[in-house]
């Protein structure tokens, strides 16, 4: 094991954070196990260990192959894609309408590939505490305050939340949310590439970060970036898997009672919402996948009443009953594509809830709407019901091929991706492989509970 004794030289984060890392930043190369100790006070500040036969970096590497990284894949000039992917659990966030502590998309949508990164975070633990024993015992106390429901490994368990990086540059910066003075922990699986040496620059130091090697450091206080990866192979991957413990965390509830939190502070939110625009019509609004049935569902509700479109301040159908009088406003177009709201401008959701605060309630009655163009937490939050169509995605696939389709992977990924996400907001859920007979009663049932006086 080799001893690198380094003179820490802080560096201004705000100038450096977002700069490119450069190897010249860290000129001490570490190509091999080694501690990095600070030479005024001794401590280990990294560790660059080998992993043992506990952990297989060659599992890891096919599970992070498999996992289906969200959002835009930007290829960069040497051929290679940013792509990134967080597992484990995350904290209440209300800003971003997630009033609760929840599971993160991957545990979701790929439970499996979850499971093997989660299933390793405890084994990175043995490293930590061999090289930072005090470290390890401070960082183990301070997780004892989180729920072991919320800890990868349960009461065994530090590490609250992981993030899965496919052969990504990254610029300098520091990692933020961490509890204050532990290690995160970060395993590597790698082929076919050279460069992406991770550059800690106040130490002067680089990290080789081979294939089969664990990192261990303070990526909250220490700037951090990781140099350009070159490809030298067929299939050139540099997968790195960082462990880290969110102090947020603290204040989630055991899961059961944090479901019930996250459900008081929605109806919370949305008394707010009435008490500041206290004559606002009701609204109920259905979501769900492409091919679940919103627009057909939403057709066969208002084919029974008289319809009048109007087309300011946006496109909308006045509904009536028989005997002329307004029962309810459907939001956008009806047509054949894209019906609904999105037929409606991108931009639309600022005008319509401006519209909701300034209509007059007694005389629209009841707001409808279905389609993805309001699917956002900001709309949704002043919805009286929003209902969400539940369908297997194979009976979502079939009835999108059989319509014609052609959407491509990636934007459907990014509609359950958003779906996932909203899941707290949803107040009622119709079975939308059930006989459109029993869907209208159930929406039937939710109109009136919403819009009937």
């Amino acid at each position: 094991m080799r001893h690198v004794e380094a003179t820490f030289a802080p560096v201004d984060h705000q100038a450096w954070r977002g700069e490119r890392a450069h190897r010249d930043h860290g000129p001490v190369l570490i190509d091999g196990p080694a501690l990095v100790r600070d030479a005024d006070t001794g401590d280990v500040v990294l560790a660059h260990v080998p992993v043992v036969d506990s952990i297989d970096l060659d599992l890891i590497g096919t599970a992070a192959e498999a996992v289906d990284y969200p959002g835009a894949r930007m290829k960069r000039a040497n051929g290679m894609f940013n792509r990134a992917a967080t597992f484990g659990y995350r904290p209440r966030l209300p800003v971003y309408m997630q009033p609760g502590c929840s599971g993160n998309v991957m545990n979701v949508e790929q439970p499996e590939l979850a499971g093997t990164f989660e299933a390793a975070a405890t084994l990175v633990q043995p490293y930590y505490r061999e090289h930072s024993p005090d470290r390890y015992e401070r960082h183990l106390e301070l997780a004892q305050a989180i729920d072991p429901a919320w800890r990868m490994g349960g009461a065994d368990g530090m590490f609250t939340q992981g993030i899965v990086n496919h052969t990504t540059a990254h610029p300098y910066h520091t990692d933020g949310g961490n509890f204050p003075d532990v290690w995160s922990g970060m395993l590597v699986a790698r082929r076919d590439t050279v460069g992406g040496e991770l550059v800690v620059p106040e130490y002067g130091v680089r990290l080789a970060c081979p294939h089969g090697f664990v990192v261990l450091f303070d990526g909250q206080r220490l700037m951090h970036g990781v140099t350009p990866i070159l490809p030298t192979g067929p299939l050139p991957r540099r997968f790195t898997v960082v462990y880290y413990a969110l102090s947020a965390m603290r204040q989630c509830l055991p899961p059961d009672d944090e479901v019930a939190y996250a459900q008081a502070a929605r109806t919370a939110t949305e008394r707010r919402m009435h008490e500041l625009t206290p004559d606002r019509p009701p609204v109920v609004y259905l979501i769900g996948e492409p091919g679940s049935g919103k627009s057909t569902l939403m057709a066969a509700f208002t084919d029974r009443y008289e319809a009048e479109a109007r087309t300011a301040p946006f496109a909308h159908r006045v509904l009536r009953n028989a005997d002329g009088l307004v029962i309810g406003v459907e939001l956008g177009k009806r047509r054949d594509n894209f019906s609904g709201t999105d037929a409606l401008a991108m931009n639309v959701g600022p005008k319509v809830r401006a519209w909701l605060a300034e209509v007059d309630a007694a005389e629209v009655v009841c707001v409808l709407g279905e389609g993805d163009r309001l699917t956002n937490g900001r709309f949704l939050t002043e919805c009286d019901a929003v209902v969400r169509l539940d369908v297997p995605e194979a009976v979502a696939d079939e009835r999108r091929r059989q319509r014609g389709s052609d959407q491509n992977a990636s934007w459907l990924k990014g509609r359950r991706t958003k779906l996932s996400n909203l899941a707290d907001m949803v107040t009622d859920t119709i079975d939308g492989t059930a006989p459109l007979a029993d869907q209208l009663a159930a929406l039937d049932a939710i109109y009136a509970r919403c819009c009937a006086s």
